[in-house]
């Protein structure tokens, strides 16, 4: 949040005595205000006439330093301003005037030094202490500037400015409830400022009073609807409310005001992932990549979007500029890998997540990635290696202990298996799929399977598939209801169901001692080609194992 400083103004400087020539000329270089080019060539005339005493000559020089200074000519305006100093070392207006330019350079220690003066030889003139002030906030010299504002506001009591430099000033000093206090006052004077109703709100919000912040807010907006820092203030503010589209809306008036703010589209793309608006976050993230096309957070930000919309090239193209561009970003090397995983290639899917590990992004959610991608290439001792890693970091991470039981089952090591899917199954005890692996478990090492798995069973029937499953298991159903319970006008879902289904149905016949069932339904699953399934990898090892 920004608060807004007000800065000082220019004091004009009338004329002393004069011949009747020289005094047409400045009187002229004095008042003409509204054509700037034409008030410096005024003044430039009268300087130049030779004809001015040094009193006249410096008055008409800080004329025309105003006139350059609001043209943008600050150093030709500091020029003018320290020549009438030379020539009157006690003209008030040179200093003053001075200090403004010196100002609009960043010279803020040669400004304060000008207004010093000024004060010095003016005491009582008010504009001098509120910009000095102004210029002590922006040095750190807050308790200085709270001073200043002070003495400013004895002298000049009916000027909001005064009350307004004061609060930011108090604000900067967390003296919240204080800032309140002088922003009250000044919106007394001025009722109309919009900016200190922006400032006031900021102060309200420091202050935990949200709702009072809204409305200040809103005041602001309402008296200037161009004004698009209190729409990024109020976006801010709904924002930590948890308030995401009144945020997204006023970000987009801001945005629509200050089209060039490159952060309000990228703050606006992430409101719009947490509120699944897939679609205009992309939007917003491109708008940020064109202005900034080796952004490699934001790149990374808007690949994370495209693979959760399913446009895996996209993302792959994004993270390949990254990779480009950092090839030791960790985190690109992992998403990578994930897509690699998804798109059936497990070669390349360990590459990638080796490449992140080395690069110490180590943690158990890229291990079992790993491991889930060795178990594709049918490499279930190293899967296990990396479970065994995650599960160091966090012995009760449900998909590890789901994973490495999983990967025993199909070594064969039935007993140990028993221990990781039980307490995976406490972890997940929705997920039917692992409920069916821990009950097959325990029958293959010639324990009870079934007391669990009736139990189990009474919580999960009535969730369709693999409801038929768990009936033959139990022996309160046939055989045939699973074929006909994996049917599903879907063919994705079919295909999965199917790989399912045969894999339990050959489970069953190997419990049975039906081998060659056994392998019939087991090289069926394997035939649906359903790869990343754990039912097509178990239904590989049986075969295995059964020498097919």
């Amino acid at each position: 949040m920004r608060l807004l400083l007000s800065t000082g103004a220019a004091m004009l400087v009338g004329i002393a005595g004069a011949n009747a020539g020289a005094r047409e000329d400045v009187q002229r270089c004095y008042e003409e205000t509204g054509d700037l080019k034409l008030k410096v060539s005024l003044c430039t005339r009268a300087i130049e006439s030779g004809e001015l005493g040094n009193q006249n000559l410096a008055v008409s020089l800080v004329n025309r330093g105003i006139a350059r200074r609001r043209l943008g000519q600050d150093e030709a305006a500091i020029a003018d301003y320290s020549r009438a100093i030379e020539l009157s070392p006690r003209l008030v207006s040179a200093y003053y005037n001075r200090g403004i330019a010196r100002q609009g350079l960043g010279d803020d220690r040669a400004a304060a030094e000008d207004f010093g003066l000024t004060i010095t030889l003016k005491p009582d003139y008010a504009p001098a202490y509120l910009s000095r002030a102004n210029v002590y906030v922006r040095l750190g010299y807050t308790e200085y500037g709270i001073a200043d504002f002070t003495s400013a506001i004895e002298r000049a009591p009916q000027s909001a400015d005064n009350y307004f430099g004061r609060a930011i000033a108090l604000h900067k000093l967390k003296r919240y409830a204080e800032a309140v206090a002088d922003y009250d006052l000044g919106l007394k004077l001025a009722p109309t400022r919009a900016e200190a109703y922006n400032n006031r709100a900021i102060s309200h919000e420091a202050m935990g009073k949200f709702g009072l912040a809204r409305v200040d807010y809103q005041s602001a907006i309402r008296l200037d609807p161009k004004f698009s820092d209190a729409y990024l203030n109020r976006a801010n503010l709904a924002i930590h409310q948890g308030r995401h589209k009144a945020a997204i809306d006023d970000l987009g008036q801001a945005l629509h005001i200050k089209p060039g703010y490159i952060e309000g589209y990228r703050k606006r793309a992430r409101l719009n992932v947490k509120v699944g608006d897939d679609s205009a976050a992309i939007a917003d993230y491109s708008k940020v990549l064109a202005n900034t096309p080796s952004d490699t957070g934001v790149l990374l930000e808007r690949a994370r979007v495209f693979v959760r919309q399913g446009k895996m090239v996209h993302a792959a193209g994004d993270l390949d500029k990254i990779l480009e561009k950092d090839p030791k970003n960790a985190t690109a090397h992992r998403l990578k890998g994930n897509l690699h995983y998804d798109n059936d290639d497990p070669a390349r899917a360990i590459a990638s997540l080796s490449n992140a590990i080395d690069l110490h992004e180590d943690d158990a959610n890229t291990h079992i990635a790993r491991a889930r991608a060795y178990q594709q290439t049918g490499d279930d001792v190293r899967a296990i290696a990396d479970y065994d890693i995650a599960l160091e970091q966090d012995s009760g991470l449900t998909p590890a202990l789901l994973g490495r039981g999983k990967a025993r089952f199909r070594r064969g090591l039935f007993a140990a298996a028993v221990p990781d899917l039980a307490k995976g199954v406490r972890g997940a005890p929705d997920d039917a799929n692992s409920v069916l692996w821990l009950y097959l478990a325990k029958e293959r090492s010639r324990s009870d399977g079934r007391t669990g798995l009736r139990s189990a069973a009474r919580r999960l029937a009535s969730r369709g598939w693999p409801e038929a499953v768990l009936a033959l298991y139990l022996g309160t159903g046939p055989a045939s209801r699973i074929k006909a319970q994996a049917a599903d006008p879907d063919p994705k879902v079919r295909r999965k169901r199917q790989c399912e289904a045969n894999f339990y149905l050959g489970q069953h016949a190997i419990l049975s001692g039906d081998e060659a069932k056994a392998t019939r339904f087991f090289q069926a699953a394997v035939d649906t080609d359903a790869r990343s399934l754990d039912a097509y990898l178990g239904a590989k090892a049986e075969l295995k194992r059964l020498g097919s």
